[in-house]
């Protein structure tokens, strides 16, 4: 039983042995495809860093038109807005069209409804305009 223990034991060594063999043949072989897969990464690296101007170009023809007639859309909205106008431009407005007469109260008129200029002016509608 000692002796086939024994030869288990260096029947193990023996394919241990084997497969190392097996394994630095295979490193050998794989030692040069290695060397030329690093060599060829520096040159994917140095082709990738350099700029595909044309197809760039291409682009800013395409894509840069779009963006600056969306930009001049967006400012000419923008600058075409409505002003405010003022609650004063709008009383004298009002008053110059339905009572002129109380042009001379407007600054009295906006101090006693400051704040509550809305329902100044829908009392006002009221009281002009709905006959």
């Amino acid at each position: 039983r000692v002796h086939g223990g024994i030869s288990r034991v260096v029947d193990m060594a023996r394919g241990l042995a084997k497969h190392q063999k097996k394994q630095r043949n295979s490193d050998d072989e794989d030692e040069p495809r290695e060397r030329e897969r690093v060599r060829n990464r520096g040159k994917d690296q140095e082709t990738s860093s350099k700029i595909n101007w044309k197809a760039l170009l291409f682009l800013v023809l395409v894509v840069l038109p779009g963006i600056a007639g969306a930009v001049m859309g967006a400012f000419d909205f923008f600058a075409a807005a409505p002003r405010q106008v003022s609650h004063r431009d709008r009383l004298v407005e009002f008053y110059r069209e339905h009572n002129p007469s109380k042009l001379a109260e407007v600054d009295t008129v906006l101090k006693k409804y400051k704040g509550r200029e809305d329902e100044m002016f829908r009392m006002l509608k009221k009281k002009y305009t709905d006959h």
